[in-house]
């Protein structure tokens, strides 16, 4: 069959078709004469408009998206629940529909991955750094199976005269799948019959949503192909089809069917998914019609008739012989009680009969490779104990078969009949979740695929996310490997609240601000700072837009911290008079604030001097509280102007030197301080990330876990993406609000768990028994990623040395381990020894050539 170019009608099959009549009202025709590729494709009609292809006449399909769910790795209860839907779903079917199960190993241009995966060289200093992250990537990409894009669909078939009545009867059959348009279930078979045109059948564009963020949709103008005289086979046919007798060629492609023969009666629930899980291009469909009620019975019935007629002849020959009775052949004994099993389950378990087809096929560059994938499929069937044979002579039947048109060319007394429980065991296609999310980070590789793991935190319903694990887990490593993705792949701002000083190397290789909160210290962070776009969240979560007020309610918060005890209603009204009086000079004569410059904003010094001015008894004793804080005090750290680099993208927070009685008060100054840049980064359209290292310590004190709350509630609003860290989580599980917030989050990665931390965490997140074994004893960079409603498990490495033997340059900021670290400072002090040396050796050269 050669391709013929244009064919007739706008969507008809533009073929001959002979209809031969057959015993079963329902079966698909049988086509003759069929001379160009467009005859072979099993569509008469495309009735775009109802999302339904008439696959025959009088059959009309559509095509639903199956989402991945984490079957494998479910509770007993859970997978049993899941299996009894399943169930349920076929029971429901009546006689006159039919549904199939496909599972779909697409090729993936591999050039078009590493682009989505990879970073991109943005032409500044740090090109170097991204080349070096993109060849861990590339390396993760060979080790998995990140080629093959596993897609899967449930196709439902309705008999009827004509599409009105197909649509009324869709609209009857509910499902929890999503229905896929018929412009993506035309490339499906589009990629399917052309697999070295993948992805060009539709034309693709980005619009934003309502949330501004870029999606993609794609779309097929039938208007046009209309107009253009062409019918949907012309478009999605090959240039050639050839047949041979136990393979095809598709183009340049080598195909071969097969068929999946002599099904045990007990089947797992993991063969479907099994048989798929290769690493080439493969179609698995088990094709399903439900046998009548009544035909049913008197299959049962005649079933048990002659199992019986077997076992009575077996009994007169033994008398004849004899022998005792007993000495039945068990097998004839058996298969009594399995007819008469049967019969009971049907009616009283309600279970129904299926006729049901196992076919699939798969694509080869060459005929070693078609035999190589043969070897493989063979393999995965005497694994499972299931026959497997090549369709001699019926590769064209067994193609259509395959394809997700219900298309059934095997005659229906060949099919093989299964009740509701062995059919549903025999389709469950559901495995393992899989994150592949446009524009996401590669947070390393799933446990059991081996592929990437590409999850994008901005597209879920909140960005907020914890980092969880023992220590030695991996926890501070996949931290940085977050903060460097971020850093390297986005204009994002990032901001780290660092209690351990283990950021600092990172911050020095990208050249971030290191900010070393600490009694005395040269940083210098001023807490009256303000800007026109200040807001300030109030315990009734009203939003306060006016500046100055916001400002005053935060500096009522922090003296309340410095005071040491609760503020009377006096001294309330003093400060928030005090605070208004330092910024009246900058507010216009509508009362508005205006622009101020760095080097006139007030400071808390400015503020004890005016509350040193006030006659108030309670004037006199906030001052002599805030002055330890100011001027000359010892713990002035907060009280002149900011002298840090607050425009640099990253920024860390050193608080490992602060001490007890600053600490209360630098951390809500420090979460002030991003709250601050969360609103300057709004107005300029870019995110903020911010992490909090050892959080838990937080929520040691009532208002500073409120303000942390506070930020990871409103976070997205302004385009933040709070991330907690700790190893203490029956610690951080004792709050109340750390609770709600853990339980709020899209995004919980979970490292290695001490007993009763992994106990809580399987009770706040619902995790099942063998997600928690993932995170049970676990090695270091194994874990759970929890984005919700879904785990994923992922192992992590990174290597330590580059291909040439010495010490990869981004793992020397990664690792945590004190061992290495000291033995890579020492590393560099030689090297700097060395370098000092070659300078002086070079010094003295130049010296002995000047004196000659």
């Amino acid at each position: 069959k050669e391709n013929a170019g244009t064919g007739q009608g706008s969507h008809g099959a533009g073929s001959i078709m002979k209809a031969v009549i057959q015993p079963d009202p329902y079966a698909a025709p049988v086509r003759r004469c069929r001379v160009t590729t467009q005859d072979s494709i099993p569509i008469t009609a495309v009735h775009e408009q109802y999302n339904l292809i008439e696959t025959y006449p009088g059959f009309f399909t559509r095509c639903y998206a199956l989402r991945e769910t984490n079957y494998q790795t479910e509770t007993e209860d859970a997978q049993k629940s899941m299996f009894v839907k399943l169930r349920g779903i076929l029971n429901s079917i009546g006689n006159n529909c039919e549904i199939a199960f496909t599972i779909h190993n697409r090729d993936i241009n591999m050039e078009d991955f590493k682009d989505r995966v990879l970073l991109k060289e943005r032409g500044d200093k740090l090109d170097w750094l991204r080349r070096e992250w993109n060849k861990v990537v590339t390396d993760r990409i060979r080790e998995g199976k990140n080629g093959i894009e596993k897609c899967k669909y449930v196709t439902l078939g309705l008999h009827t005269t004509d599409v009105r009545k197909a649509v009324a009867g869709f609209s009857k059959l509910s499902s929890e799948a999503k229905v896929i348009p018929i412009a993506e279930r035309l490339e499906i078979l589009h990629d399917i019959y052309r697999p070295e045109r993948r992805g060009e059948f539709l034309t693709r564009t980005r619009e934003a949503d309502s949330s501004g963020i870029l999606r993609e949709r794609a779309s097929v103008d039938f208007d046009n192909m209309r107009g253009m005289g062409l019918t949907v086979q012309d478009v999605i046919a090959p240039t050639s089809v050839r047949y041979f007798s136990r393979y095809m060629r598709i183009g340049k492609k080598y195909v071969r069917v097969m068929q999946v023969t002599n099904l045990p009666n007990a089947l797992t629930d993991e063969f479907f998914v099994r048989l798929s899980d290769v690493n080439f291009n493969m179609v698995v469909t088990v094709n399903i019609r439900p046998v009548p009620a009544k035909e049913a019975n008197a299959m049962v019935h005649r079933n048990i008739v002659l199992a019986q007629t077997a076992k009575s002849d077996e009994m007169k020959n033994l008398i004849s012989a004899g022998l005792p009775e007993e000495m039945v052949n068990p097998d004839t004994e058996e298969r009594v009680e399995k007819a008469k099993e049967l019969r009971s389950d049907m009616m009283n378990d309600d279970e129904k009969l299926f006729k049901a087809t196992y076919t699939l096929m798969f694509f080869a560059d060459s005929e070693e490779e078609l035999q190589e994938h043969t070897d493989t499929v063979f393999a995965n069937c005497n694994a499972a104990v299931v026959g497997a044979r090549i369709m001699v002579d019926r590769q064209e039947e067994g193609f259509n078969t395959t394809l997700p048109l219900l298309d059934v060319e095997i005659p229906f007394h060949k099919r093989r009949t299964l009740k509701s429980s062995s059919m549903t065991a025999v389709c469950m296609p559901f495995s393992y979740l899989e994150l592949s999310d446009p524009d996401g980070i590669n947070y390393s590789m799933h446990l059991i695929s081996k592929n990437l793991i590409l999850y994008n935190r901005l597209l879920t319903p909140n960005f907020n996310g914890f980092i969880l694990g023992t220590p030695g887990s991996g926890k501070s490593l996949a931290t940085k490997v977050e903060i460097l993705n971020v850093f390297l792949g986005s204009n994002a701002d990032c901001i780290v609240i660092d209690p351990e000083a283990e950021y600092l190397a990172l911050a020095e290789l990208i050249g971030g601000e290191i900010v070393g909160i600490e009694p005395g210290g040269k940083w210098h962070i001023n807490p009256m700072e303000i800007n026109l776009g200040y807001e300030w969240t109030g315990k009734d979560d009203t939003t306060e837009t006016n500046p100055v007020l916001a400002k005053a309610d935060f500096i009522l918060k922090l003296m309340d911290v410095l005071v040491k005890e609760e503020l009377s209603s006096v001294q309330e009204t003093i400060i928030d008079e005090s605070v208004h009086r330092l910024y009246a000079p900058f507010m216009d004569k509508d009362g508005h604030l205006m622009p101020i410059p760095k080097e006139s904003m007030p400071t808390l010094t400015d503020l004890q001097a005016v509350l040193t001015e006030r006659k108030e008894p309670e004037a006199y004793v906030l001052a002599r509280a805030l002055k330890l804080y100011t001027g000359d005090g010892s713990l002035n750290t907060f009280g002149f102007q900011s002298n840090v680099d607050t425009k640099n993208r990253f920024v860390v927070y050193n608080i490992k030197d602060i001490g007890d009685k600053l600490k209360p008060a630098a951390m809500l100054i420090i979460l002030d301080s991003i709250l601050t840049r969360l609103f300057e980064n709004r107005r300029a359209g870019r995110n903020t990330w911010f992490w909090v290292d050892e959080i838990y310590l937080l929520f040691s004190d009532e208002r500073s876990a409120s303000f942390l709350n506070m930020l990871f509630k409103r976070a997205r609003k302004y385009g933040g993406v709070p991330t907690g860290i700790t190893q203490n989580v029956e610690d951080l599980l004792e709050s109340d609000t750390a609770r709600k917030m853990l339980s709020n989050c899209n995004f919980i990665q979970m490292l290695n768990q001490a007993p009763n931390d992994r106990l809580q965490l399987m009770q706040l997140l619902n995790l099942s028994e063998s997600q928690a074994d993932v995170i049970t004893a676990a090695p270091r960079g194994q874990g759970l990623i929890y984005t919700g409603t879904n785990c994923v498990p992922f192992a992590s490495s990174f290597p330590k040395t580059t291909k040439d033997g010495g010490v990869h340059p981004i793992y020397r900021v990664l690792t945590s381990n004190m061992k290495e670290i000291r033995q890579y400072e020492e590393e560099e002090k030689r090297r700097e020894i060395a370098m000092r040396r070659a300078g002086k050796g070079h010094e003295s050269e130049q010296r002995e050539d000047a004196m000659e």
